[in-house]
């Protein structure tokens, strides 16, 4: 029975990997995901890289498209105090 978890766990990983993709955008990485948002569209995550802990500035488009779904910007520097909220 373990043998059998595993496999499907490997193959999920795998076809999980096979279909998400990367793309550098303007400083960000794009990371589309094969599971669906509420309007159907390609679940995407945008990520990027901070030197010397520094804020970055988001396009108010993305703040709107965040906002529309419910999703706060929570400010860098107040990430360790999200998560402990988060977790709690």
């Amino acid at each position: 029975m373990m043998q059998e978890v595993a496999e499907l766990i490997h193959g999920y990983q795998m076809w999980l990997k096979d279909q998400t993709i990367l793309r550098q955008v303007e400083g960000w990485v794009e990371v589309t995901t094969p599971f669906l948002d509420r309007d159907n569209d390609a679940l995407m995550i945008y990520t990027y890289a901070l030197l010397n802990d520094r804020e970055r500035s988001v396009p108010d488009g993305v703040v709107e498209a965040f906002q529309s779904y419910g999703i706060k910007q929570i400010p860098w520097s107040k990430r360790e105090q999200s998560v402990d909220l988060l977790a709690a």
